[in-house]
């Protein structure tokens, strides 16, 4: 038997999944409340019960992708050693932004739209992770943090778009390849 907080979380979840499909499906045009609700099956006063509005939800859909980012930023900080370090944080971007992968298409085709709720937080995460990036290479003695951080977002975001497109046929591969392209962006600047 479901508590009555696991039967909201998966009402929520698929309101959220609804509206990721049609907006994937048919743009930001078809997003209705009452379309959303058909979608998910529910009744559409429920839709209001879990956001205030169709821009809430869908800040709460792309608070999925900063999730991925957000942890992401974090590997780069552990205690590991480097090369494994910077795969660690490489791994859990992409498996991140990658889980649902109607939300990654979703992502990469809205990231620059900052007329749309969607679009305008995606651009948010991709600043503010672009930010943590140049601190992190910053504090690891990067001789060009702001340069490392910009070839950094825009390598993951064309191995997201790699994978999705089926163009990409070891994702192992590309995390070695993305270690070595960018490694030494990242490593300290050498004493002398």
């Amino acid at each position: 038997m479901t508590s009555r907080k696991e039967a909201k979380e998966k009402t929520r979840r698929s309101l959220l999944d609804a509206m990721v499909a049609l907006l994937d499906e048919e743009g930001p045009e078809a997003l209705t409340t009452v379309r959303i609700t058909e979608r998910a099956g529910i009744a559409q006063p429920t839709f209001y019960v879990h956001f205030e509005d169709i821009e809430s939800a869908l800040e709460a859909s792309a608070e999925e992708v900063a999730g991925a980012f957000v942890g992401a930023i974090a590997a780069i900080a552990e205690p590991l050693p480097e090369r494994a370090r910077i795969r660690t944080a490489y791994q859990r971007l992409l498996s991140g932004v990658l889980a649902d992968r109607r939300l990654a298409r979703l992502f990469l085709r809205h990231r620059r739209d900052v007329r749309s709720p969607f679009g305008a937080r995606f651009s948010r995460i991709l600043v503010g992770t672009r930010e943590r990036i140049v601190g992190e290479a910053r504090r690891a003695g990067a001789p060009r943090p702001e340069l490392a951080a910009t070839i950094v977002v825009g390598m993951v975001i064309s191995v997201c778009e790699s994978v999705l497109d089926g163009r990409l046929q070891s994702f192992e591969l590309a995390l070695d390849d993305l270690v070595h392209a960018t490694r030494p962006l990242l490593a300290a600047a050498p004493k002398g």
